[in-house]
């Protein structure tokens, strides 16, 4: 009976199969950026080539569980990957999305940003139409995941 009730708390966790915690293949092989606080990470769907999220280390569901220091944290990844990776593509215009809650639609119970990067003539109406189709799209294959990050990777750390 304990081992049951064990195996029902630990696949029913989000812990078990959140895939932007630690242990997780997908955290492993997306991350481009971490430190104590935060990482960057390339979504296996993005919505755009550059698309990536901003994620805190700890797992929260939602934007107003985190500290001071996380949400802290979270915006100066967001300027780094704005001025390291965006700036040099010629990439100055950018959403930032964050969905908190279930029926805001957040798929994923761990807060995270996305921060979406568009092209100077792209309008907001083809956007709008890539959000509607976003669920219907298939992800990307794992080599084009490992190359968009370690290519992100590379822009954030040169010291150009």
């Amino acid at each position: 009976m304990r081992l049951i009730i064990f195996f029902v708390f630990f696949v029913t966790s989000p812990l078990f199969c959140c895939p932007f915690c630690p242990g997780s293949p997908q955290k492993e092989a997306q991350t481009f950026y971490e430190d104590e606080l935060v990482f960057g990470f390339y979504p296996h769907k993005p919505l755009y080539e550059n698309h990536v999220l901003v994620i805190p280390q700890r797992h929260v569901e939602r934007l107003e569980d985190l500290s001071d220091e996380e949400m802290t944290a979270l915006f100066h990844l967001i300027q780094k990957i704005h001025e390291k990776v965006f700036l040099p593509l010629g990439l100055t215009n950018y959403f930032i999305l964050q969905k908190n809650g279930k029926s805001a639609g957040q798929s994923v119970p761990h807060a995270h940003i996305h921060m979406i990067p568009v092209e100077e003539n792209t309008g907001s109406l083809s956007t709008l139409w890539r959000f509607l189709i976003d669920p219907l799209c298939y992800p990307k294959d794992a080599l084009y995941l490992a190359e968009k990050t370690a290519f992100i990777a590379e822009k954030l750390h040169s010291t150009k």
